[in-house]
């Protein structure tokens, strides 16, 4: 009988090493999927980050452009005006 006792308390020990071996696998792998989310999401902050970069340097761009132009049709403006009164005169 009390063979059979500790028979059953050495299978018992195995089955609650294998479940601390199995919950420290899950628990490792949980962790990586959460290291692996986290690095995802920074991905995405840093590309998000980027992109208002990007469409900042376009805005500012755009606008030097449309500054360019008003400028350049000021002086054809302007010359035309100038050329309007040599054509009078």
């Amino acid at each position: 009988m009390n063979n059979a006792s500790e028979k059953v308390n050495e299978v018992a020990e195995e089955k609650m090493e294998l479940a601390k071996r199995n919950t420290k696998k899950m628990g490792d792998a949980l962790s990586d999927s959460a290291k692996e989310a986290r690095s995802q999401v920074g991905d995405v902050i840093d590309s998000g980050t980027q992109q208002v970069e990007d469409d900042n340097d376009e805005t500012k761009q755009f606008k030097h452009l449309t500054n360019i132009q008003y400028q350049i049709l000021s002086l054809s403006s302007e010359y035309n005006d100038k050329a309007q009164l040599w054509y009078e005169v």
